[in-house]
């Protein structure tokens, strides 16, 4: 009797056309970070009692999202192509930053429909990324939700799955 071979679903495969989005994605994880970090700092209660937990969180997330910008790449090589991303050792940054790049495309599109700018060429354009970056996230999230990551995510999923109705 021969085996099947079976798929791996721990690795999730990037097109090479939304690579990029990933890497803004991860680094708006940082921003994040980074900022909230800032704000902690600057409050009274931080002065007078600094929550070491809450900055282990901090540099937890941090730390991941460095994890990942070292396996995708710190900044594009010009020749974009595939990527096989681990979904256990990155899953949870690369949802959420895959969530801030869809929501950057949606800004954008809604920028060029209702803004000044109605260049119909990027108008289509826009479209076509905000399509296929939400394709992409909801199979991400149907990746992960396999090995039992998404969860972790919580309502994002179905504010996800609302976008995509929208369009």
């Amino acid at each position: 009797m021969t085996e099947t071979a079976r798929p791996d679903v721990t690795a999730l495969v990037v097109p090479a056309e939304l690579v990029e989005d990933l890497r803004e994605g991860t680094y708006e994880v940082l921003r994040r970070v980074a900022d909230a970090v800032a704000e902690a700092i600057g409050t009274e209660a931080h002065s007078m009692h600094p929550h070491h937990q809450q900055y282990r969180r901090y540099r937890a997330r941090a730390s991941a999202a460095c994890a990942l910008l070292d396996d995708i790449g710190w900044s594009s090589t010009g020749f974009p192509s595939t990527l096989r991303v681990d979904l256990p050792s990155h899953g949870v940054v690369l949802l959420s930053a895959l969530l801030g790049a869809l929501g950057d495309a949606e800004h954008a599109l809604k920028d060029v429909t209702e803004g000044r700018q109605k260049d119909q060429s990027k108008r289509q354009a826009s479209i076509q990324r905000v399509r296929a970056l939400s394709e992409f996230t909801a199979l991400a999230f149907m990746q992960a939700a396999a090995i039992g990551l998404a969860e972790l995510m919580g309502a994002r999923l179905e504010d996800l799955t609302r976008r995509r109705g929208a369009l």
